[in-house]
């Protein structure tokens, strides 16, 4: 009896799919046909950790150490200084690059480096002009109202770290004009941020590891 033909497979990459055009998996041609799908890279590199967007990391230039460098920076700028919402696309790259652990690790680190920077430029240019803003009056009511907010130690700055919606160069302009002891306001934000970003790292491997299915044509 004549032998069956292969079945054509089905390539599945972030909701696009492509149709091998060859009916033998594993050839040249296949491989060929698959780059061409996926714009120049191999299908089953997409489904690598190592690949994010079709780059591959590791042909990127610099050491580990060199890009783990580079992200730190890049990060306490974007703490710091940024007011755009940026913290979700840096954990996830940070999970992409360097694993969920140490990714976690050199994100929480630079955002608590980047918050501190925010507290110095804060303390020093903005609560004084606001201060000399408000007169004696303003003055003296915003004294009243920092008292109540730092009344209960840290407890207001874990809150407010530990909501997902605080922007966080926002959160760390409207701590910084408090009294809030640096302490106080380092570690809160240390701890505070670490559940709102995890979801985010491990959203990003489970993405990576789902990003290739082999699906059989239905006869």
């Amino acid at each position: 009896s004549a032998q069956r033909p292969a079945r054509p497979r089905l390539h599945v990459y972030m909701g696009s799919i492509s149709e091998d055009a060859a009916m033998a998996s594993g050839s040249e041609d296949a491989a060929m046909a698959s780059s061409n799908a996926s714009g120049g890279v191999n299908a089953t590199d997409w489904a690598t950790p190592h690949v994010i967007l079709g780059v591959d990391i590791n042909s990127l230039p610099g050491s580990d150490a060199e890009r783990a460098l580079v992200y730190f920076l890049l990060n306490v700028v974007v703490c710091s200084v940024i007011p755009i919402p940026l913290a979700g696309p840096l954990i996830a790259a940070g999970a992409l690059l360097f694993g969920i652990a140490a990714g976690m690790a050199l994100n929480v680190s630079s955002s608590v480096v980047g918050a501190y920077v925010a507290l110095l430029l804060t303390r020093s240019f903005c609560r004084p002009c606001m201060l000399g803003a408000l007169g004696s009056k303003g003055k003296a009511r915003w004294q009243a109202l920092d008292a109540a907010l730092t009344a209960d130690g840290p407890v207001l700055a874990l809150l407010i770290r530990l909501s997902p919606l605080s922007p966080m160069v926002l959160t760390n302009v409207l701590l910084s004009l408090t009294s809030l002891s640096q302490p106080h306001y380092l570690w809160t934000t240390a701890v505070g941020i670490v559940p709102g970003n995890l979801p985010y790292a491990y959203a990003a491997k489970a993405t990576t590891a789902a990003r290739l299915l082999d699906v059989p044509a239905i006869d």
